[in-house]
């Protein structure tokens, strides 16, 4: 945006006004921290909801409107999506669950062991194990909360970004940190 703004002197007035644009787009973006399963149809409807949120909320901030005359949907609409597409994704993190489960009864004990020891997540000066847990499915104290780095170039800086992930060395089962949390808050009301 800064770069933008100083090539064509004439947008330096609506600067603000892009990176605020800007800021929705990374707030669509980035809405439900799991990117890395954008094929996911769970991730994708939570994105959309996050989305419309997002462009509401810029329609009703420069229209003057209230919030529940914009259309098309309405605040108790966006509750609904989301409140279904958590649904789904709970459903779909329970299959997920009892099948790494199954993973972890077909293995015997000396494969349990050696998993823990020999399955390390690889580990640089970018990437590291911020903690071992034990698995919402095999219940081993094997399920590593895996932290990552990445810099990326911008006009005005380098920027760092990085999240985590969750993988168990024994039955395999990879979790995005917002879908840990979602398992993490079922598990807890069962």
């Amino acid at each position: 945006v800064t770069q933008m703004c100083k090539c064509k002197e004439e947008l330096q007035n609506y600067k603000a006004k892009f990176e605020e644009l800007f800021k929705i787009r990374n707030f669509i973006l980035h809405s439900t921290d799991d990117l890395s399963l954008c094929l996911d149809k769970n991730s994708a409807s939570e994105t959309s909801v996050s989305a419309l949120r997002a462009c509401r909320k810029y329609v009703v901030k420069y229209s003057g409107m209230v919030s529940d005359e914009f259309n098309p949907l309405t605040s108790s609409e966006f509750e609904k999506l989301e409140k279904d597409a958590l649904n789904k994704r709970i459903v779909h993190l329970k299959i997920i669950l009892k099948e790494h489960k199954k993973v972890f009864q077909r293995l015997s004990k000396q494969e349990v062991s050696l998993n823990i020891h020999n399955n390390l997540p690889k580990i640089d000066k970018y990437t590291w194990i911020e903690q071992t847990i034990r698995c919402p499915a095999c219940k081993q104290l094997s399920f590593d909360k895996v932290g990552t780095v990445d810099f990326d170039w911008s006009p005005d800086g380098i920027l760092e970004s990085g999240d985590y992930h969750y993988r168990c060395r024994v039955c395999k089962l990879n979790l995005s940190e917002y879908e840990y949390e979602i398992v993490n808050h079922f598990q807890s009301l069962t």
